[in-house]
């Protein structure tokens, strides 16, 4: 395979290109989606599979840092695949490498597939429980795909935690690769005090909804996607929340995770991680009530 080169957003490409800046024919979701893994989403033609699943990264050509990033302005490329605005000179890259297998009539790695919706490393586990009682996933399942969220749908209910006004929920999008569904919602958020910071400011939301039966009994993924856009580097990021809710035992396991997703580099990001994470952590307690809640009913 090609080397994948990823680097920070600039003009709308994606942070996953082949070895000629364009979106690689072996990518397995959306660019947007794809943007937030850690490792390539890319799937190995019919017929090969990759060693174990298993991304690397591997040595460039030329000098990098300790994890392997080297920088626009230590690396040289043609004119034709800069393009004619120089402004990409301040990305940066790095290569990933796995081994591909020829796969015909060979055995596919032991384990389930893939999620269209993996929690990757980047992620940190804010709620993890299980909860001993009977819920519907299948009901549930069905209000989140429907076409209007109101009081009684879980998302819904979830983002009305978030001191929100204005919510205003948009169609759903084209489906992503695996089955994921994607919708979004603009709506203001208040803003918790800072001198730095407006009092409330305009957000998108990003929905990525997988429902899924691998054994016959529901599951569900859902990832959020925060743009918060009035705030100081507001452009610079956005935070993602993961949930999974499973079945386990005579219950369900229901997890939150969350993480930072830099767009583009900033000096102050130390800051910014900190800060969402803390505001974050002390969300998560009304996770957990939200799904008692609708367990309960």
């Amino acid at each position: 395979l090609a080397p994948f080169l990823p680097h920070d957003e600039w003009q709308g490409l994606s942070r996953w290109v082949d070895e000629d800046y364009q979106r690689h024919p072996l990518a397995t979701c959306a660019d947007k989606a794809g943007d937030e893994a850690d490792t390539p989403p890319l799937l190995p033609p019919k017929g090969w599979h990759l060693d174990r699943r298993r991304w690397y990264v591997a040595e460039g050509q030329g000098e990098g840092d300790s994890e392997g990033w080297q920088y626009g302005l230590d690396f040289s490329m043609p004119d034709s695949q800069w393009g004619e605005d120089f402004g990409i000179q301040c990305c940066r890259r790095r290569l990933w490498r796995c081994t591909v297998l020829e796969g015909v009539g060979e055995e596919e790695p032991e384990g389930p597939p893939p999620s269209a919706l993996p929690r990757d490393k980047g992620f940190e586990v804010l709620v993890e429980e299980e909860v001993e009682a009977p819920w519907a996933l299948d009901k549930e399942a069905e209000l989140l795909l429907a076409d209007e969220w109101q009081t009684g749908c879980l998302l819904f209910d979830l983002l009305m935690t978030a001191d929100v006004s204005g919510v205003e929920i948009g169609p759903w999008l084209e489906d992503e690769s695996g089955g994921v569904k994607v919708r979004e919602v603009d709506c203001c958020l208040a803003i918790p005090p800072n001198p730095m910071a407006p009092e409330s400011s305009r957000a998108k939301v990003r929905y990525q909804v997988l429902v899924e039966k691998p054994d016959g009994a529901t599951s569900i993924t859902v990832q959020v996607t925060w743009s918060v856009l009035d705030i100081p580097y507001g452009d610079y990021f956005n935070t993602v929340e993961h949930y999974t809710l499973v079945p386990s035992g005579a219950g369900i396991k229901a997890t939150k995770a969350f993480k930072v997703h830099f767009l583009k580099s900033a000096f102050i990001q130390s800051v910014i991680e900190a800060t969402s994470r803390s505001e974050a952590a002390k969300a998560a307690p009304s996770f957990s009530t939200v799904i008692r809640q609708h367990i309960e009913h």
